[in-house]
């Protein structure tokens, strides 16, 4: 099976799980990564443990944050807020594709944003945001792609950035120096190793206006149009559409 499905169901190891009971060959990565990934506190989780650098977070469940009314509790924000700081990202912790996503510039605008994101999700992640460059990373096999750099006029690389706008630029490769480059591709090889991923997938990070590298999260099954961003970086590295789709099929496992 060549995996393209997103999120919840496809991406989580449910879909993994079921094609391993009867033994059939997935690309991508297996139950444990797939799982593992879909949260991005657990990954955060992860990476802190072994070091590697990753953004301010707390985790805020439906159940603890919600009253008898369906409300969020208000008396609750301003610790959240200390131990967070400002700006911040309020996302629910298991979607992709920006879904239910806000940027929190002021404290009075978290209620809302933590009340969108509990609409998708029963966890949500609020996260520091970093003031920098966004930019991905490609994996395939046990190689990393062109780093690209992400550029939008919108608040942030939301979901209209991603599918909608026109105006959305794409560095490849990202124009940094050669020794930041091999860095930020180390960093972001080992972020991807070290959850356990395989075959292929795509690391997301920030690097800061020191150029201090922050991790955010790991995509395991990323968009695969001729016009996403991991075919992107693959011409760049001189392989044609074709060749990547072999590339990643030759790799398929028992999950």
């Amino acid at each position: 099976v060549f995996n393209l499905l997103h999120g919840r169901g496809g991406e989580d190891g449910a879909l993994q799980g079921a094609l391993r009971l009867y033994g059939i060959p997935v690309t991508g990565s297996g139950v444990l990564a797939s799982a593992l990934t879909m949260s991005k506190v657990q990954t955060k989780r992860i990476w802190q443990a072994v070091g590697l650098p990753t953004p301010a977070y707390a985790l805020c469940r439906v159940e603890e944050w919600l009253d008898a009314e369906g409300k969020v509790m208000e008396s609750r924000v301003e610790a959240l807020i200390e131990q967070v700081g400002l700006p911040m990202f309020v996302k629910p912790n298991r979607e992709g594709s920006s879904l239910g996503m806000s940027r929190v510039v002021e404290a009075r605008e978290f209620v809302a944003a933590l009340t969108k994101a509990f609409e998708l999700d029963s966890e949500v992640l609020v996260e520091r945001m970093i003031r920098g460059r966004e930019l991905t990373c490609g994996v395939i096999g046990s190689k990393t792609l062109p780093l690209i750099e992400l550029k939008t006029p919108n608040e942030f690389y939301d979901f209209d950035a991603k599918y909608a706008s026109g105006t959305t630029e794409y560095l490849c490769p990202a124009p940094l120096t050669p020794d930041l480059a091999r860095d930020i591709s180390d960093l972001c090889w080992n972020a991807f190793d070290v959850v356990g991923a395989q075959g292929w997938g795509r690391v997301d990070v920030m690097i800061d206006e020191n150029d201090r590298p922050w991790l955010l999260e790991v995509n395991t099954t990323p968009g695969m149009t001729e016009s996403s961003l991991l075919p992107k970086a693959a011409a760049q590295a001189g392989m044609t559409f074709e060749e990547v789709v072999w590339e990643i099929l030759s790799q398929a496992k028992i999950a």
